[in-house]
């Protein structure tokens, strides 16, 4: 994917399948797609937070100085919620939600919320 002045724009795929997802293929692939759109008209790489990945993009970056790396937000996140719906306390995590939130939409959803934090123990 790339994001342009106008409109995101999907550029490539790739098929990965019986490859070994190591740092070498996967910068291999970024570069092929840098090099065709210039490397000037890239300024930064976002992927998940995964080692290989971060590891990758420290090649393009020693490559492409100009590039930089930021791990997916929403990713982060995901990893971030799972960590605190890992908790032993989840009714307090319910209860701070309620109390920082507290919206009435945040009530709608709260028996769906209790759901997933108590299957989550």
């Amino acid at each position: 994917m790339a994001i342009g002045e106008s409109e995101p724009m999907f550029l490539n795929s790739i098929d990965g399948f019986g490859e070994m997802k190591v740092k070498y293929f996967i910068a291999k692939h970024m570069r092929d797609i840098i090099m065709e759109v210039g490397s000037k008209n890239v300024v930064q790489l976002i992927t998940d937070i995964a080692f290989v990945c971060k590891t990758t993009c420290m090649l393009i970056e020693v490559e492409f100085p100009s590039i930089y790396w930021i791990p997916c937000v929403v990713h982060t996140l995901n990893l971030a919620l799972k960590n605190i719906c890992a908790a032993k306390n989840t009714e307090k995590i319910v209860i701070f939600i309620i109390n920082v939130l507290g919206s009435h939409k945040l009530l709608m959803i709260l028996p769906l919320l209790q759901t997933l934090l108590w299957s989550a123990l």
